[in-house]
């Protein structure tokens, strides 16, 4: 995802092969500050998040003896299960983020991107190609 960065009043052109389009913010990453920043302009992690509240709730299970709960555990932890849960999760997310930035009017542009200069950013497609219209 390449959302924008505040650039100092400086314009920014990203670089894609022989064209080039200038903005004057942009944002790199997808993260809950670049979503949030993003959609601040024009009107996560995530998947650490939900594993570390499941390891929370496994630990609480574990030390729930300790306060005198009686908890019988009936099977282990299924670690498939719960990955495709959370994958599903994140995919539910990523469509809400996409879904609002496309109705904040925000272009979306998923890749990676590398700052070349300071006021130059090329960014690569996830299939490693170049976004013609950049």
């Amino acid at each position: 995802m390449l959302p924008k960065w505040n650039t100092g009043g400086n314009t920014v052109r990203l670089q894609c092969a022989h064209q080039g389009k200038e903005t004057d913010f942009l944002v790199i990453g997808g993260g809950s500050g670049g979503l949030g920043a993003a959609r601040a302009a024009s009107a996560s992690c995530v998947p650490k998040k939900v594993t570390f509240n499941a390891a929370a709730i496994a630990e609480t299970i574990h030390q729930a003896k300790s306060y005198c709960f009686s908890l019988q555990e009936t099977a282990p932890f299924d670690w498939t299960t719960f990955k495709q849960k959370r994958d599903a999760y994140i995919h539910r997310l990523n469509g809400i983020y996409e879904r609002n930035l496309n109705n904040d009017k925000v272009e979306y542009v998923h890749g990676w991107a590398k700052v070349i200069s300071r006021n130059h950013v090329k960014v690569t497609l996830a299939d490693g190609t170049t976004d013609p219209r950049l």
